[in-house]
């Protein structure tokens, strides 16, 4: 078994197990170790049954139920969460194999925890609880992602994440801004990647897949090789998939049908009627990623890791802006994200020492470079604008454990990052090559820096009840210098120097042994960036965004409560319901510049907005699952999820809440025995009246079915899916999925591209 985690009650770093089941235990250990796993009982044994001249071997028993948690990463250290006030769900190595999904947008998707909305194939911006994008926070081996330039309009960079590398997922609903700082107001998504810890012996070991999917024609290859020896270690990773165009299902709204596409012919663009429909043309595109990371472990207290992660793109069709018609034409004859890149580098050091002030400490020093550009051309027109943003960003987290004894625990840190932000921009006459420059969306060397420093104490009032309270100070500052070149700005720079307190109080209580409630109230904040405060952008046809310097904070307000109850060793339910109110939300609305209310952008007159604190808004709903153990080797599984959400309109009037996904969740039926696993799955999502869209949804027709009035709705839909996974040997493993079963043609709320249809994947795995 892989993914077992091993701890020693002397408070040794935790180790785990690698993909042979392997661990090699610290030199020093306590008087007991413990095992633990997502999927098994945790088990305790004492230390003086261990044979340190010999290999050991350790049973385990399935766990009956396995809806909580039972690792956190996203606190820095690995810890039992299982009385944690809030519900944390996550994915482990184990399942993210399973689900064998091509990018870590598709793979949240199926967790049945976050929805994800796609406006092109090469994408993916996770929603939850009715916020998404920059109200949502990304960190990856626990150093935020978010940097100063993400948006509100809906985000790709999660694709960057390799899957294959992907250890552990631990997904936080709701604020969580005490340990995160500014942007975790819906949630946080933290990703754990895989390492490798030293060995007493040299050894080497290996991984390699291949996969093949037909609705995309993906074509995936991954390799990665780890290397231990005495106090040191490594693990090498590349990963390179390829894509072509998406092929939607066959029965469902014909509105979705891809009748047209536009190609240029001797000079010339011509628009071509598409002979399958069903092929989404222009959706395709590459990726490759690496990962390589080095361990030393100079002696049982200090652990250091140096990690370097690169991720690259194609070029990137913008799918649905090119699904936009003018009369009888396309609107536009290319429109794409160039190739998107992302360079993380990080050293961390964990010191495991008890002294008067911590007993760990875990401190990350690192460097993040993002690069991305947008590159437009309208139909017969020969030139086209070219946009680019790259970002440099520079981190350093403190975190520090001390368990003051055995009923108090506190937590404290602090963190900082630095942002860099370049911006340039040029219009090319794509017959003569000539480039002139342009309008940049951002002002070129804007700056946007966050200072934070926090506590978290636990305190076990009984080993039945414990309260966790939490309190934040953050500080941001930001600066941008405007020319006035390409646009009459009223004022020549922005700065913002703003501070922000944050706290929460929870409680956890099991009055039974099958019987757990937990509640919890939380603050969350997020300052304006540099995408709120200083871009210029056409948000959509007609409408133009420009800065407006006069930002302040927004702020959530959250309570949330659960009950989880186990009836025996054969059913188990779990649910949650919470309401949020935001305040002062930044939000887009109309704005004027210099008295007017419009401005010429891009050649077209184009309504004026701007990024404003002038909205409040609420959410509520919540979350049911349950798991039915009807045989030793079957179980029956069923989650579903609700959001309602309200945002405050200029005029005071109410209107439905963008990122509130429909209703969505889904049935499942698994079946494990031996070498052999299988699971039918059935999934659903309900629809959105035309009364019921979003204002800002109500107009983009393109995107959605019409109703009999001619109006943009968002349909229900429904899909079976069906994976199996056969352990051929101790080294070979194949794996096989048929998504979308019966072919429905369908499109995720919000989306810009309609889901694959029928869809055989195949994949083999295998250890050297």
């Amino acid at each position: 078994m892989e993914a077992v985690l091993i701890k020693s009650n002397n408070g040794s770093k935790p180790t785990s197990t690698n993909h042979l089941g392997v661990a090699h235990l610290p030199e020093v250990l306590g008087d007991s170790i413990s095992f633990y796993h997502d999927k098994y009982e945790p088990k305790t044994i004492a230390t003086s049954r261990l044979s340190k001249s010999e290999q050991n071997t350790i049973f385990l028993q399935h766990e009956i139920f396995t809806l909580q948690s039972v690792i956190t990463t996203g606190t820095n250290w690995k810890n039992n969460s299982q009385k944690s006030p809030i519900y944390v769900s996550s994915l482990s190595e184990s399942e993210i194999q399973i689900l064998n999904q091509p990018t870590t947008a598709d793979l949240l998707s199926q967790t049945n925890e976050i929805y994800v909305q796609k406006s092109q194939l090469g994408g993916g911006s996770p929603m939850i609880r009715g916020f998404a994008t920059n109200r949502l926070l990304l960190t990856v081996d626990g150093v935020n992602m978010n940097n100063a330039i993400f948006r509100s309009g809906n985000l790709q960079n999660i694709i960057a994440i390799d899957p294959f590398t992907v250890k552990n997922i631990e997904v936080i609903s709701g604020p969580a801004s005490v340990l995160y700082g500014s942007d975790a107001i819906g949630g946080v998504i933290s990703f754990e990647t895989k390492s490798v810890l030293p060995t007493s012996e040299f050894k080497v070991i290996g991984d390699a897949s291949v996969r093949y999917a037909s609705a995309s024609e993906e074509k995936t290859i991954h390799a990665d090789v780890d290397i231990s020896m005495p106090k040191w270690s490594s693990i090498t990773s590349i990963t390179y998939t390829d894509y072509g165009d998406l092929k939607m299902g066959k029965h469902g709204p014909q509105e979705y049908l891809r009748q047209h596409y536009v190609t240029r012919v001797n000079g010339q663009d011509i628009q071509v009627e598409n002979d399958n429909p069903h092929i989404q043309r222009e959706t395709g595109y590459n990726q490759k990623n690496l990962l390589q990371k080095f361990h030393f472990q100079p002696s049982s207290s200090l652990d250091l890791t140096a990690s370097f992660s690169y991720s690259e793109t194609s070029d990137v069709p913008r799918y649905d802006r090119l699904l936009r018609y003018r009369g009888e034409n396309l609107r536009s004859a290319e429109w794409y994200y160039g190739p998107q890149q992302w360079l993380f580098s990080n050293i961390k050091a964990d010191y495991h020492q008890p002294n008067l002030l911590f007993d760990e400490v875990q401190s990350i020093f690192s460097h993040q470079y993002f690069t991305e550009s947008r590159h437009d051309r309208d139909f017969d027109s020969f030139l086209k604008n070219n946009r680019f943003e790259r970002v440099n960003v520079w981190g350093w987290e403190n975190a520090f454990l001390k368990k003051i004894d055995d009923k108090n625990t506190l937590r404290y840190g602090t963190d900082m990052k630095f942002n860099y932000v370049n911006s340039s921009a040029n219009i090319e006459n794509i017959n003569t090559g000539e480039k002139v420059p342009g309008a940049s969306r951002y002002p070129d060397g804007s700056t946007w820096n966050q200072y934070g420093i926090y506590a978290k104490y636990i305190r076990d009032i009984t080993s039945r009840l414990n309260i966790v309270s939490g309190i934040r100070y953050g500080y941001v500052t930001s600066k941008s210098k405007f020319s006035n070149e390409f646009y009459p700005l009223p004022f020549e720079e922005s700065e913002l120097k703003t501070g922000s307190w944050t706290g929460k109080v929870g409680a956890y209580y099991k009055p039974f042994r099958q019987l757990v409630l937990n509640a919890q109230f939380s603050t969350g904040f997020r300052v304006p960036n540099i995408d709120d405060m200083s871009k210029v952008f056409d948000s959509e046809p007609g409408s133009v965004v420009v800065p407006n310097p006069d930002l302040k904070p927004e702020y959530i307000y959250n309570i949330e409560a659960g009950i989880s109850k186990s009836f025996g060793n054969t059913f188990y339910i779990n649910g949650i319901a919470y309401y949020s109110w935001l305040e002062d939300a930044l939000v887009r609305r109309d704005f004027t510049l210099n008295g007017e209310s419009t401005m010429m952008y891009d050649g077209e007159l184009s309504q004026i907005q701007a990024i404003q604190n002038a909205a409040s808004a609420r959410v509520y709903g919540g979350m049911i699952q349950m798991e039915l153990n009807i045989s030793k080797e079957f179980k029956f599984l069923s989650k579903v999820n609700y959001t309602h959400g309200e945002e405050e309109l200029d005029d005071g009037s109410i209107a439905p809440l963008r990122h509130a996904a429909p209703l969505f969740g889904n049935l499942g039926l698994e079946y494990a025995k031996n070498k052999f696993k299988a699971k039918l799955l059935y999934q659903y999502n309900d629809g959105v009246k035309a009364e019921d869209m979003p204002p800002s949804e109500k107009h983009k027709e393109y995107l959605y079915a019409l109703d009999e009035n001619g109006m943009a709705y968002a349909p229900s839909w429904n899909i079976f899916n069906i994976s199996a996974k056969y352990k051929l040997t101790d080294y070979i493993s194949l794996h096989g999925r048929v998504d979308n079963i019966f072919d429905h043609l369908y499109r995720p709320y919000s989306s810009g591209i309609s889901a694959p249809g029928r869809n055989f994947v195949f994949s083999i795995r295998t250890i050297f």
